[in-house]
Protein backbone atom coordinates (compact mmCIF):
# COMPACT_ATOMS: atom_id res chain seq x y z
CA UNK A 1 0.00 0.00 0.00
CA UNK A 2 0.91 3.70 -0.74
CA UNK A 3 1.72 6.50 1.34
CA UNK A 4 -1.10 9.45 0.88
CA UNK A 5 -0.06 12.38 2.54
CA UNK A 6 -0.50 16.30 2.16
CA UNK A 7 1.46 18.69 3.68
CA UNK A 8 -0.01 19.72 7.14
CA UNK A 9 -2.19 16.64 7.69
CA UNK A 10 -1.09 13.16 9.20
CA UNK A 11 -0.27 10.88 6.51
CA UNK A 12 -2.39 7.38 6.65
CA UNK A 13 -1.42 3.79 4.78
CA UNK A 14 -4.10 2.95 2.30
CA UNK A 15 -5.87 -0.16 3.73
CA UNK A 16 -5.92 -3.23 0.92
CA UNK A 17 -9.88 -3.05 1.55
CA UNK A 18 -9.40 0.43 -0.19
CA UNK A 19 -7.26 -0.71 -3.24
CA UNK A 20 -9.28 -3.73 -3.85
CA UNK A 21 -12.85 -1.26 -4.09
CA UNK A 22 -11.26 0.97 -6.96
CA UNK A 23 -9.63 -1.86 -8.62
CA UNK A 24 -7.31 0.45 -10.31
CA UNK A 25 -4.41 0.34 -7.74
CA UNK A 26 -4.18 3.82 -8.60
CA UNK A 27 -4.30 6.61 -6.25
CA UNK A 28 -8.12 8.07 -6.81
CA UNK A 29 -9.14 11.64 -5.10
CA UNK A 30 -11.80 11.01 -2.53
CA UNK A 31 -11.63 15.06 -1.23
CA UNK A 32 -9.77 17.49 -0.70
CA UNK A 33 -8.91 18.74 2.76
CA UNK A 34 -8.66 22.98 3.73
CA UNK A 35 -6.39 24.18 5.84
CA UNK A 36 -7.61 25.28 9.59
CA UNK A 37 -8.21 28.76 9.64
CA UNK A 38 -7.71 31.25 12.68
CA UNK A 39 -9.70 33.89 12.96
CA UNK A 40 -7.62 36.59 15.00
CA UNK A 41 -8.17 39.93 16.85
CA UNK A 42 -6.36 42.51 18.92
CA UNK A 43 -9.23 43.03 21.74
CA UNK A 44 -9.02 45.46 24.99
CA UNK A 45 -9.04 43.23 28.12
CA UNK A 46 -11.79 45.28 30.33
CA UNK A 47 -14.77 44.98 27.93
CA UNK A 48 -13.43 43.03 24.93
CA UNK A 49 -13.43 46.12 21.77
CA UNK A 50 -11.76 45.42 18.78
CA UNK A 51 -8.67 47.75 18.06
CA UNK A 52 -8.89 48.75 14.37
CA UNK A 53 -5.90 48.69 12.00
CA UNK A 54 -3.83 45.43 13.80
CA UNK A 55 -1.60 43.95 11.43
CA UNK A 56 -1.77 40.24 12.60
CA UNK A 57 1.17 37.81 11.81
CA UNK A 58 1.68 34.34 11.77
CA UNK A 59 4.49 32.63 12.26
CA UNK A 60 6.32 35.59 10.79
CA UNK A 61 4.12 35.75 8.07
CA UNK A 62 1.14 38.71 7.39
CA UNK A 63 -1.83 37.59 7.85
CA UNK A 64 -3.56 41.08 7.00
CA UNK A 65 -4.84 44.18 8.94
CA UNK A 66 -7.69 44.03 11.22
CA UNK A 67 -9.05 47.44 9.37
CA UNK A 68 -10.52 50.41 10.48
CA UNK A 69 -13.65 48.35 12.52
CA UNK A 70 -11.13 45.52 14.42
CA UNK A 71 -12.14 42.82 12.18
CA UNK A 72 -10.78 39.55 12.60
CA UNK A 73 -7.64 38.20 9.97
CA UNK A 74 -8.27 35.11 8.46
CA UNK A 75 -4.82 33.02 9.00
CA UNK A 76 -4.35 29.48 7.18
CA UNK A 77 -2.60 27.65 9.92
CA UNK A 78 -1.79 23.90 9.29
CA UNK A 79 -2.54 21.26 12.83
CA UNK A 80 0.34 21.87 15.20
CA UNK A 81 1.89 24.87 16.86
CA UNK A 82 2.35 28.30 15.74
CA UNK A 83 3.20 31.54 16.71
CA UNK A 84 0.51 34.83 16.59
CA UNK A 85 1.80 38.27 16.61
CA UNK A 86 0.04 42.02 16.93
CA UNK A 87 1.66 45.01 15.47
CA UNK A 88 0.19 48.63 16.16
CA UNK A 89 1.35 51.24 18.12
CA UNK A 90 -0.32 50.22 21.64
CA UNK A 91 2.02 47.13 21.59
CA UNK A 92 5.08 48.76 20.33
CA UNK A 93 7.89 48.44 19.97
CA UNK A 94 7.84 44.45 19.97
CA UNK A 95 4.02 44.08 19.44
CA UNK A 96 2.36 41.51 21.23
CA UNK A 97 3.07 37.66 20.74
CA UNK A 98 0.92 34.32 21.74
CA UNK A 99 1.17 31.09 21.06
CA UNK A 100 -1.35 29.04 19.30
CA UNK A 101 -1.68 24.99 18.54
CA UNK A 102 -4.31 24.27 15.79
CA UNK A 103 -5.42 20.93 16.82
CA UNK A 104 -8.72 20.51 14.70
CA UNK A 105 -9.69 20.81 10.92
CA UNK A 106 -11.77 23.24 11.96
CA UNK A 107 -11.52 27.23 11.89
CA UNK A 108 -11.25 28.64 15.44
CA UNK A 109 -11.30 32.22 16.47
CA UNK A 110 -8.64 33.56 18.72
CA UNK A 111 -8.63 36.77 20.71
CA UNK A 112 -5.60 38.33 21.58
CA UNK A 113 -5.84 40.64 24.61
CA UNK A 114 -4.71 44.07 25.06
CA UNK A 115 -2.87 44.19 28.25
CA UNK A 116 -4.40 47.04 30.82
CA UNK A 117 -1.10 48.48 31.65
CA UNK A 118 -0.24 49.55 28.42
CA UNK A 119 -2.41 52.09 28.60
CA UNK A 120 -2.59 55.40 30.75
CA UNK A 121 -3.99 58.23 31.80
CA UNK A 122 -2.53 61.50 30.32
CA UNK A 123 -3.63 65.47 31.51
CA UNK A 124 -2.80 67.69 29.06
CA UNK A 125 -3.18 71.57 30.63
CA UNK A 126 -2.25 74.99 29.10
CA UNK A 127 0.69 76.88 30.20
CA UNK A 128 0.87 78.23 33.64
CA UNK A 129 -2.34 75.81 34.96
CA UNK A 130 -1.91 74.93 38.29
CA UNK A 131 -3.50 71.63 40.24
CA UNK A 132 -5.72 74.13 42.09
CA UNK A 133 -6.32 76.31 40.00
CA UNK A 134 -9.70 76.89 37.86
CA UNK A 135 -8.75 75.57 34.20
CA UNK A 136 -9.24 73.37 31.35
CA UNK A 137 -7.59 70.24 30.39
CA UNK A 138 -7.70 67.53 27.94
CA UNK A 139 -7.66 63.89 29.64
CA UNK A 140 -6.37 61.50 26.84
CA UNK A 141 -5.89 57.48 26.88
CA UNK A 142 -2.92 56.84 25.34
CA UNK A 143 -1.23 53.77 25.02
CA UNK A 144 2.46 52.16 24.88
CA UNK A 145 5.76 53.99 26.42
CA UNK A 146 4.38 57.14 27.79
CA UNK A 147 7.97 58.95 27.18
CA UNK A 148 7.26 58.69 23.54
CA UNK A 149 3.99 60.71 24.14
CA UNK A 150 5.91 63.24 25.47
CA UNK A 151 7.20 65.93 23.57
Amino acid sequence: AEIVSLPGWRSACVSREAVKAHATARLIEVCRLKVPIAEVQLVTKCCGAPIPNVQILADGENCGSTGMLGGQVHCPLKCGDHTLRAIHPLVMPDGLSSPLTMTSATSCGVQLELPLERLHFVCVAPPGASADGVSSADLYLVGGDLARWRG
